[in-house]
């Protein structure tokens, strides 16, 4: 999931997109730097900076895409 993971934020331009973990959370990503990455482990914060996760590859569920209003609000 990692690798996913590295791929969609590496896009350019970005696409706005969710991570889904498996506890049922859904994390938005909507520009670039709301994420860091490890080999195995991410950081991401949400972009009105009032939520940090921090998490392993492992707690991650799938991907989801994120419709272009949402990610403009």
């Amino acid at each position: 999931m990692i690798e996913e993971l590295k791929r969609r934020l590496l896009q350019r331009p970005l696409v706005p997109f969710q991570i889904v973990l498996k506890d049922g959370r859904r994390l938005d990503i909507v520009r670039f730097g709301q994420v860091a990455i490890g080999l195995t482990k991410f950081t991401f914060v949400s972009n009105d900076y009032k939520m940090k996760v921090n998490s392993d590859e492992s707690e991650i569920a799938g991907f989801d895409s994120l419709g272009e209003a949402k990610a403009l609000a």
